[in-house]
């Protein structure tokens, strides 16, 4: 059983899987284009890269996935490179090779390797903090020395989610800059080519990205809200995982069509709620809470931005609650000012740049994730949407519908 197998079910996404794995197993010639998921943060794309992970050693391909977060998390990121190949370790008796392709990665770094567990042939990297090199030249090394790994197996895939942190610990590079590094590293390594899946939360990464990188050079995963069935059986699933009272396991079951409509599909969300509901031992309560927490955060994030700005939010909120807004119109109707209140909403997590087709928080949509560019503004979650909705008054159809839902429900 693969490392990344959770004992919760993964669920739906099976359109979004499909292609991933599709996407992956085009392997042989390199190609510059790089495959680049993007979504608000809670939509599941961690999880998503995982499952396809470990489909796709199921297949026998090699794929590591890589967290960039703080430095020490960078390290450690990279230390888990050899534990990930466990498998092939073992089914390939390359034991020997890729410990020797990993020590020569650095002659100036001290690397000591260590067996994990008695009971497997995974290892752990220990690098020390005392080399010259940055943190992108580690990145090349470190593929470079595993590329004849890549090349004894047809090929690999290398997911590095939250790619936009690495930016922090290189600084000076640019986004463009980035994708020309990683795009020279599927280029270089002819004798074992490894495709790049990039995952970030961060639109605004993303926005300057599509202003600066020919389009031919990337292919955009953009993943909504899970569907409505999925919906349905996400919230089941982890009900019957973590709610142990029967009484209130029934409340939320008798009330799903609710909760999904109210809350939607974000598996975050949907977690966070029914957590909240076994903190709280109500249903009513759990949502009270999480209303009550989503629309403060809202309110007081857009009034900190009019100040910021000396606008009125109000219009363009209002604007929004409906449908969403139309990246064209918004550069058309709107002054600088304005697009910049809306870049600050998005860092802030209020409105997210998504895309219109694959949208899904205003009405549920028959797809959950699918390529295009961004296209739209809008709020970030059904959530968020109810805290918009909460400045703007219930006078939209969709915040009418979010309010008879929500009074349904306490």
């Amino acid at each position: 059983m693969s490392i990344y197998r959770n004992t919760i079910p993964f669920i739906g996404r099976a359109y979004e899987l499909d292609y991933l794995i599709r996407q992956s197993t085009v392997l042989g010639i390199p190609s510059r284009e790089l495959l680049f998921i993007c979504g608000p943060p809670g939509i599941g794309k961690t999880r998503l890269s995982m499952e396809t992970i470990s489909r796709l050693k199921d297949k026998d391909i090699l794929a590591i996935y890589i967290s960039v977060g703080s430095y020490d998390n960078y390290l450690d990121s990279l230390n888990n490179i050899i534990k990930q190949i466990d498998s092939f370790i073992e089914r390939y008796s390359i034991q020997d090779r890729v410990i020797n392709a990993v020590k020569k990665v650095f002659s100036d770094v001290k690397i000591s390797i260590s067996p994990l567990n008695p009971f497997t042939q995974a290892f752990s990297i220990e690098l020390s903090r005392t080399g010259r090199h940055g943190v992108l030249d580690l990145f090349y090394r470190v593929f470079e020395k595993l590329s004849s790994l890549f090349y004894n197996m047809g090929g690999g895939v290398i997911f590095i989610d939250e790619l936009q942190n690495i930016l922090k610990l290189a600084s000076g590079w640019s986004p463009y800059g980035l994708f020309k590094f990683f795009s020279s590293i599927q280029e270089y390594l002819s004798n074992g080519f490894v495709k790049f899946v990039l995952v970030t939360s961060d639109y605004l990464f993303r926005k300057e990205i599509v202003a600066n990188v020919p389009g031919e050079h990337i292919t955009t995963f953009y993943l909504g809200e899970l569907g409505f069935n999925d919906t349905l059986d996400f919230i089941r699933c982890y009900s019957e995982h973590l709610v142990r009272d029967q009484r209130l396991l029934k409340d939320i079951l008798d009330n799903i069509d609710h909760i999904a409509g109210f809350i939607g599909g974000f598996p975050d969300k949907i977690i966070s709620f029914i957590r909240k509901v076994v903190l709280y031992n109500s249903v009513s309560k759990a949502i009270d809470s999480l209303v009550k927490m989503v629309s403060e955060d809202v309110i007081a994030k857009a009034l900190s931005v009019e100040q910021t700005h000396n606008l009125d939010l109000k219009v363009l909120f209002t604007s929004m609650t409906d449908k969403p807004l139309s990246i064209r119109d918004l550069y058309r109707g709107l002054d600088r000012s304005y697009q910049r209140a809306i870049d600050d909403l998005v860092k802030y997590n209020i409105l997210q740049y998504a895309n219109s087709s694959y949208l899904g928080i205003y009405r549920w949509n028959s797809a959950s994730g699918g390529e295009g560019g961004l296209d739209v503004v809008a709020p970030s979650s059904r959530l968020h949407l109810y805290g918009i909705c909460s400045i703007t008054g219930s006078g939209s159809s969709v915040c009418g519908l979010l309010n008879e839902y929500y009074k349904a429900l306490i």
